[in-house]
């Protein structure tokens, strides 16, 4: 962990070359114990996400 300058700057390096993370799947918040099964079969690629 950078401090607040450092995390400013990455996002900013990020937007500039227009990257943006991998998302594997998208869970809502009632599947949180199937997202990390999901995660422990380590078999996703990128990000695995849990929507509020």
């Amino acid at each position: 962990m950078g401090n607040r300058a450092t995390f400013e700057a990455m996002n900013a390096f990020l937007e500039e070359h227009h990257i943006s993370p991998v998302i594997d799947r998208i869970f809502p918040f009632e599947q949180v114990p199937q997202a990390f099964e999901h995660l422990a079969g380590a078999s996703h690629v990128g990000k695995v996400v849990i929507e509020w």
